[in-house]
């Protein structure tokens, strides 16, 4: 398919000044050894890639006492700094070479009796490779979560600890969730995204790492440990005063009097979006009355209102969205999403963004990748992404759009999306001991695919064709500009080979 180049004729030097570019400490601009360019007239200079494989595994952890090899003799000191006997230590092996979480239910319960919304008690053990960073016998409180993940027989659930912990070196903190894999038998989707956003530079990205479960001593399965979207000091850094979160959601999935409306479609209403307010300055939104939601409310629709009509204006310009907004996060949040072709990322649920500290919106984190990469949307031609409201005003900004190919290309180079790529197959060997363990309880039963090695593979030869889709499209080459010298007119032209599919506007 061909490429579709956004051309603004306007001055160079208007250009220039509106321009904003990708930060400085997001992959890949930071290794010292990777130069690459933004190719004004023709022409690019050479690009050295770089290896990112570590951005896509588990940081390496040390310690001094290893739980499987240690004596019941003695006592130990775990992750939290208190003593534990080894003969504990030996009642909870690690089971593979992940992490092991064993959840122990009092009176005879057992993870079935977890009901959805509604928190159980329970004790838990993490055991890591090392005693010191395994936590035992602690108190915590578990729920059933998601929406349509809910109904799988592998089910996701939310847990909030008596006290927080830093498992893995993800940072301390009380809530956290346990991802099911139980639509995705590569079992990779939620796991590589969230790197692969962490690596882009998304602010606020949930850290993750697999687990095995154990509960009440049986084996029942594999989930993804992944951090809480939350406003916190380990997770989405804004200060309690001034952090504000919201899930963008289609009107047909919630019912909602005090939410801040996006977009309103007049011909059906279920097609409307709406902002949920998530967090309010330190509050979460269960913890407010209803006045207080609907002050909230009244003082953030303004806000929004203004972002729609700078979004909306003909004339908008990326200095003029700036204003309001984090452009680069809103680059980096549409590139990714488009990637994988994310169903909900059209705005129909699992949506987020947060009012930072600077007074803008930023989009992010990222959430819920399990159905993507070919599973709920197979098709790799085409865009997606740009049929959600925001997006759809967006990318007919041309200098919005010429930052999106410029990002890619960034992305590109230097090698990032090759090593995303690679990780596919690097990660399925190192979860291999787990991943036949899970896939005995749930089988692998895809449409498509009768085993985990054909569940991989879909995944990688899916990628490689999407990833030839999106450099067709935002791939700068050579003899490419992205931008066309000052005009001889004043006259403002767009030259385009096509345009992605609209959003009807109101």
């Amino acid at each position: 398919m061909k490429r579709f180049i956004a051309i603004l004729l306007v001055a160079a030097s208007c250009l220039v000044a509106c321009q904003t570019k990708p930060s400085s400490d997001t992959v890949p601009t930071s290794p010292s050894n990777i130069t690459t360019t933004k190719p004004t007239t023709p022409g690019k200079k050479p690009v050295v890639k770089q290896d990112y494989s570590h951005l896509f595994a588990p940081e390496e952890r040390f310690g001094n006492v290893k739980v499987n090899e240690l004596s019941a003799d003695g006592t130990y000191v775990s992750g939290n700094y208190t003593r534990v006997d080894g003969a504990t230590v030996q009642k909870y092996p690690r089971l593979t070479n992940l992490p092991t979480l064993y959840l122990d239910f009092p009176d005879g319960k057992d993870l079935s009796s977890v009901q959805h919304g509604v928190y159980t008690e329970a004790t838990y053990t993490f055991v890591d490779e090392y005693v010191e960073h395994s936590y035992y016998n602690l108190p915590l409180q578990i729920k059933g979560r998601g929406n349509y993940s809910w109904s799988f027989a592998q089910k996701p659930y939310a847990i909030k600890l008596g006290e927080k912990a830093d498992f893995l070196g993800m940072g301390a903190a009380k809530k956290w969730t346990l991802i099911t894999v139980g639509s995705d038998k590569s079992m990779m989707h939620n796991y590589l995204t969230q790197k692969m956003a962490a690596a882009m530079g998304l602010r606020g990205t949930c850290e993750n790492e697999y687990v095995d479960v154990v509960v009440n001593g049986e084996y029942k399965g594999t989930w993804v440990l992944t951090e809480k979207i939350q406003i916190h000091e380990e997770r989405i850094d804004v200060p309690d005063e001034i952090g504000v979160l919201f899930e963008i959601e289609m009107v047909y999935r919630h019912s909602c009097d005090f939410c801040i409306v996006l977009y309103e479609d007049r011909w059906n209403h279920d097609n409307s979006v709406h902002l949920r307010l998530k967090t309010y300055k330190g509050t979460d939104i269960e913890d407010m009355d209803i006045r207080q939601r609907e002050a909230a409310r009244a003082e953030l629709q303004p806000f929004f209102d203004k972002i729609t009509a700078a979004m909306t204006d003909s004339r908008v310009t990326v200095k003029k969205l700036s204003k309001y907004i984090d452009v680069d996060s809103f680059v980096n949040w549409y590139l990714l999403n488009e990637m994988t072709r994310n169903y909900d990322s059209k705005f129909v649920t699992s949506c987020y963004c947060f009012i930072n500290e600077d007074g803008k919106l930023y989009m992010g984190p990222v959430w819920d990748f399990d159905t993507c990469y070919g599973i709920q949307t197979p098709d790799t031609d085409g865009y997606w992404v740009s049929q959600a409201p925001w997006y759809t005003w967006l990318l007919d900004c041309p200098e919005f759009f010429t930052l999106t190919m410029e990002r890619w290309t960034e992305l590109q180079d230097s090698g990032l999306l090759e090593s995303f790529y690679n990780s596919i197959g690097q990660t399925a060997e190192r979860i291999a001991q787990s991943e036949k363990l899970n896939h005995t309880l749930y089988p692998v039963s895809e449409l498509r695919n009768d085993s985990f090695e054909g569940s991989v593979k879909f995944f990688q030869d899916w990628l490689t064709a999407r990833l030839e889709w999106m450099d067709s499209e935002f791939y700068i080459e050579a003899d490419q500009p992205t931008v066309a010298p000052p005009p001889a007119v004043t006259t403002t032209t767009v030259t385009t080979t096509k345009r992605p599919p609209r959003y009807p506007k109101s």
